[in-house]
């Protein structure tokens, strides 16, 4: 059997394949190792931006000149296949997001001479039905759907991904169930877009009533969800979300804060129903997280537009902001629109950026005194254990390193706010050990 190196670039819908692929692999008797002793090296790539795109070919150019066998998957194959061919043109095998659980066939004909593969399909597999649990990892992932039915101008996802296909309810649940049982403290909903979910009369927010009714203690952080689909079941979604399995965290991407543009983007939606989501949301659950997304330089994007969507930004005060500097996609309506000039695009970022941390600085500090239950699920850049709060706001445990806390269920306390981070300590251990054996594991 085959030794295998992933290499995974992208969302959390990536990694979720990721891990299936590891999966049917393992379950073929192939092993997942490390770069050095792999015969394979499985590149699952991402194709949302340009600078992405160049770096995952960049590292292709290099696996290319090695011994191993290059097998390539994510969403870059539908994307810019000829990009990839000329990268690695000895590729032994590429596969697109639909074609997860065909890798093992793919290996299996490749040991037997074969080179140069294609596996594209037209339905995926019931993804739900093979997700894994990791060992050693507090998160399981299990995707609702593959693919998307918009047409946003700029997006190459429905490219990369095909048309909306979501998976059976009972599936979903059944997976929740056993990563649940398996010992994951963390469950993340995703797909391409969660709350375009429709399984017969089943919408986002029966799911979500489904799934937080499932036995244990465990937080939901439900996936990006467009606007356009929220304002049929906003109330309901509120209520759902007040369970306390539920993270109180919402990514809802805004994109633009000029109707003109939303417009050119086709996002189907206008910054009013946007802003009365956020609202309704935090009148509900006021110290609720937003997360959202803005593309700066959009084609044709005006000075005035751009003021637009600063406006927003400091009106809204998100949370979680993540900025993109419009790249064009191979294949979408806004590669031939009349582009703004890279250096006004970069203008312009730099300065929404700026203000951004200004704002995420002065929200954090609001947390400063806080005191709640958290989940100890990560271990931060210089060994502190990071838990996070019902909020889904991360809080660095100060001086706690002891790995055995990972996956317990603390009681924190935030004693510093930092620009994108929370500082805490441990008053209380709920599920682990006694509160003097926990807070025996904070050295100063």
């Amino acid at each position: 059997m085959s030794k295998v190196h992933i290499l995974t670039y992208g969302c959390t819908a990536n990694q979720a394949d990721s891990q299936i692929m590891s999966a049917v692999l393992e379950k073929e008797g192939h092993k997942i190792s490390d770069f050095n002793s792999a015969d394979y090296v499985l590149v699952n790539t991402c194709a949302v931006k340009e600078a992405t795109e160049n770096k995952i070919i960049s590292k292709l150019g290099k696996f290319a000149k090695t011994d191993k066998k290059i097998i390539i998957g994510g969403c870059l194959p539908k994307v810019n296949l000829a990009r990839i061919k000329k990268a690695v043109p000895n590729f032994a095998g590429i596969l697109d997001t639909r074609s997860v659980d065909k890798l093992p066939g793919i290996l299996k004909k490749i040991e037997s001479g074969g080179s140069n593969l294609l596996e594209f399909s037209d339905q995926p597999p019931i993804k739900p039905n093979l997700v894994k649990r990791i060992p050693d990892t507090i998160s399981g992932i299990v995707q609702l759907s593959e693919g998307c039915d918009l047409s946003c101008t700029y997006c190459a996802t429905t490219i990369a991904r095909g048309d909306l296909v979501c998976f059976p309810t009972e599936d979903i649940v059944r997976g929740v169930s056993y990563l649940v049982k398996e010992g994951c403290k963390e469950i993340l909903l995703t797909s391409q877009d969660n709350g375009a979910y429709v399984h017969g009369k089943v919408k986002q927010p029966e799911l979500l009533e489904s799934i937080v009714a499932i036995d244990g203690e465990f937080f939901i952080r439900n996936g990006m969800t467009n606007p356009m689909y929220l304002k049929p079941f906003l109330n309901q979604l509120i209520e759902v979300y007040k369970s306390p399995k539920m993270y109180k965290f919402l990514h809802i991407p805004v994109q633009s804060g000029s109707n003109k543009v939303l417009q050119k983007m086709k996002r189907g939606y206008k910054i009013e129903l946007f802003e009365k989501i956020v609202e309704e949301f935090r009148k509900e659950i006021p110290e609720i997280t937003i997360s959202t997304d803005i593309i700066v330089g959009f084609p044709e994007e005006t000075e005035e537009d751009f003021q637009e969507t600063v406006n927003l930004v400091k009106k809204m005060k998100f949370d979680v902001l993540n900025i993109s500097k419009f790249g064009s996609r191979p294949g979408t309506e806004a590669e031939k629109m009349e582009q703004v000039d890279k250096k006004e695009v970069n203008k312009r970022s730099a300065t929404l950026s700026v203000l951004v941390k200004k704002i995420f600085s002065e929200n954090n500090k609001t947390w400063v005194g806080w005191s709640g239950r958290c989940l100890v699920n990560e271990i931060g850049k210089n060994g502190d254990l990071v838990a996070r709060n019902p909020f889904y706001k991360p809080v660095v445990l100060d001086g706690v390193k002891n790995k055995s806390l990972l996956g317990s269920f603390v009681d924190v306390e935030i004693t510093k706010a930092k620009e994108t981070y929370l500082v805490g300590k441990i008053t209380k251990a709920l599920n682990h050990r006694s509160l003097e054996a926990a807070l025996a594991l904070q050295t100063r």
